[in-house]
């Protein structure tokens, strides 16, 4: 048995209560299909697709922060004024990727 304080400083025992959180819209993408790096990103990220036209930089509360349009397979985005802290690429075809910045 385990004790421990709640919210209101109430002393009691414990339970275990396990969240599970499923994700919609986001699909499976294969290893060799797209790459991100470095990840953590300090000043810059490369990303290596095919088939993209438009790729997005979302933060981690979901606001759009850049938006790139890509002509060809790679692209670098600068990082450098990017806040640390997670973001997400979404790829125009619906893909998306996670990144870190870390300064």
């Amino acid at each position: 048995m385990t004790t421990g304080k709640n919210a209101n400083g109430e002393w009691g025992e414990t339970t275990l209560v396990e969240f599970v959180t499923t994700f919609t819209g986001i699909k499976n993408i294969t290893e060799n299909s797209i790459k991100i790096y470095p990840n953590p990103a300090n000043d810059y990220i490369n990303v290596t697709c095919e088939n993209t036209n438009t790729i997005a930089v979302y933060n981690s509360i979901g606001r759009k922060i850049d938006e790139f349009k890509s002509i060809n397979t790679d692209i670098r985005i600068t990082t450098s004024d990017y806040e640390n802290g997670v973001y997400f690429l979404k790829i125009s075809d619906g893909r998306i990727l996670r990144f870190i910045v870390t300064h």
